[in-house]
């Protein structure tokens, strides 16, 4: 009875952990999903980075957008 317990429980964590790591390949930046087709996708993005207050983000404008001028990255 144990064993199975022990069996089910990594079962289920394997199947929790391999959910997770799916779904953040799947999603690498959801902030250059919304902003890439925009007219001004640089600014959309450093403009939500800046509400969201995730400065460490910034640094994604510049590898999106490498020509970009007028953003900080």
């Amino acid at each position: 009875m144990r064993k199975r317990m022990i069996v089910t429980a990594t079962m289920l964590l394997w199947a929790f952990t391999t959910a997770v790591v799916a779904t953040a390949q799947d999603n690498p930046d959801e902030l250059f999903e919304r902003c890439k087709d925009h007219p001004r996708g640089p600014w959309c993005y450093q403009e939500t980075v800046e509400q969201r207050n995730q400065p460490e983000l910034c640094k994604n404008i510049l590898t999106y957008w490498p020509n970009a001028d007028g953003v900080h990255g």
